[in-house]
């Protein structure tokens, strides 16, 4: 059962918001804040998940990848899981708005109908840069972690949202391509389908190449120390490499869909290591190559 409300992107999302709030709060703000605020992400993105695994039970039943979700849907019961995910959506809303601030509950808000409507709805099914417009209910988490802490979201908030928007695009592509038969024969137009796998591969390696100065940008501003952009330059230069290998080769897109969550989750935990110690040593804030 809870495979179709997709406990990764629930923590994903989690895990994103920790690190805006701890953008927001130069560190990481109170044990309470911390837990309400990720149990309403986590509760909004298990609700959005399973209402996507309603609406397109029909579609995955064509795709092999995920036709497991149909049986566990079926196990669960369609009446019951429309109940559950209302009720997840409703009370993560509710929530934050009653114990977090009305700032985070509405981004909060967006997020799902963005995800549900906007994207599940409209986008994915007839335009093949759906994910482009598509990624910004996924980034949101890190606005609702930031605005949870200070309702006016600052720069480095921003920053990190754009970080979120520019990874979602060859962490899908890279699926589209694997899975591009799949996607074809469900009638969905994802990249592959409609523009070409050439085309797709160089969108691919142009988003997973703009990672790497978008991510330094954090350090080189101030937002998090030069520690950070260390970490940061490391790890963007290998996933970069990883995809660069799978362009030029043609294969191994799943590997580079597991590698870019990984690069994802190394990216946020350092965010959110960096803000609780390294902020600690105030000479390494500032211009990443200008310590003193």
């Amino acid at each position: 059962m809870f495979s179709i409300m997709k406990p990764g992107i629930a923590s994903a999302s989690a895990l994103a918001s920790l690190a805006g709030m701890s953008i927001a709060d130069r560190g990481l703000p109170s044990a309470r804040l911390i837990v309400l605020t990720l149990s309403c992400i986590i509760a909004a993105a298990c609700g959005s998940g399973l209402l996507n695994v309603l609406l397109e039970r029909e579609t995955d039943a064509l795709m092999p990848r995920v036709a497991s979700r149909g049986r566990a849907l079926d196990a669960l019961g369609v009446r019951t899981a429309w109940v559950l995910a209302a009720l997840l959506t409703a009370s993560s809303f509710m929530a934050s708005w009653l114990f977090i601030n009305p700032a985070a509950s509405l981004i909060i808000a967006s997020a799902v109908l963005l995800y549900v409507v906007f994207y599940t709805l409209c986008l994915k099914k007839n335009s093949p840069f759906g994910t482009v417009l598509g990624a910004v209910p996924g980034a949101l988490p890190v606005l609702a972690g930031y605005a949870a802490v200070d309702p006016k979201i600052g720069p480095g908030g921003w920053i990190l949202f754009a970080v979120l928007l520019v990874w979602q695009q060859p962490h899908f592509l890279a699926l589209a391509l694997e899975y591009r038969e799949e996607y074809a024969s469900a009638g969905f137009p994802v990249m592959p389908v409609r523009m070409g796998e050439e085309y797709t591969r160089a969108s691919l390696l142009m988003y997973a190449s703009a990672m790497l100065p978008l991510t330094l940008s954090l350090a080189w501003l101030g937002f998090c120390t030069a520690m950070f952009g260390i970490a940061a330059f490391a790890a963007g230069t290998l996933f970069l490499a990883f995809t660069w290998s799978s362009v030029i080769k043609n294969r191994g897109f799943g590997r580079v869909f597991t590698v870019s969550i990984i690069y994802l989750a190394a990216l946020l935990l350092a965010i959110v290591l960096d803000q609780k110690f390294g902020l600690e040593n105030r000479n390494l804030t500032g211009p990443l190559f200008l310590l003193n």
